[in-house]
């Protein structure tokens, strides 16, 4: 994946079909309803490879790798080909000539913890965001500040109505919008407009 919008296919041999099957997987699904309704995030396990995950661990290869080898110095072992603990939380717009994917990673190593005061039954941390812009074969990669990233206590386990991350996208603006609720309150710190146009 190129930041500056350089072709996989014509730049990366050895990752060629998969990096074409990445963005036409993304591309080949129906062109997302009503982009300016406000909708959770979607998370995604990235410690085993799986049909529904592959891209966002392409879109982090080099922090998982980070995160695999500050695992291994810790003394654990990867199992079976697996990565250490990550997730990532993501919003996919698919318009009719793009796609885009911002994506927020949670790794043990990766994020920090929020400065600032929230509930005490969820987690809030700062974690490394990216925005992933697929126009055909070729992909464009922005490195973005910090995002919030909500962890919910199993114990407590609220409805999405109570704690859960948001996102929209503003059709006009080409914007994306992402907020946090946490017991029916917007955490305004959480609160980010997006541009995804160059």
């Amino acid at each position: 994946m190129n930041a500056i919008g350089t072709s996989w296919c014509a730049t990366l041999p050895m990752i060629v079909a998969m990096a074409c099957a990445f963005a036409s997987a993304l591309w080949a699904r129906e062109l997302t309803a009503d982009p300016g309704a406000w909708r959770p995030l979607v998370h995604a396990d990235l410690e085993t490879e799986l049909p529904d995950n592959l891209t966002y661990i392409d879109v982090w290869k080099d922090a998982l790798v980070t995160n695999n080898k500050a695992y291994e110095a810790k003394g654990a072992a990867l199992v079976g080909g697996r990565n250490a603990p990550a997730s990532d939380a993501h919003i996919v717009v698919r318009g009719a000539t793009r796609t885009i994917v911002l994506t927020t990673l949670d790794t043990d190593g990766g994020c920090k913890p929020a400065e600032f005061s929230y509930p005490s039954d969820v987690t809030i941390k700062m974690c490394p965001t990216r925005l992933v812009v697929f126009e055909g074969a070729i992909a464009t990669t922005r490195e973005l500040p910090a995002s919030c990233y909500l962890e919910i206590d199993p114990k407590s386990s609220p409805t999405p109505n109570d704690a859960a991350s948001y996102a929209a996208f503003d059709t006009i603006t080409k914007t994306i919008k992402i907020g946090l609720i946490v017991n029916h309150r917007a955490i305004d710190e959480c609160a980010r407009f997006i541009p995804t146009a160059p």
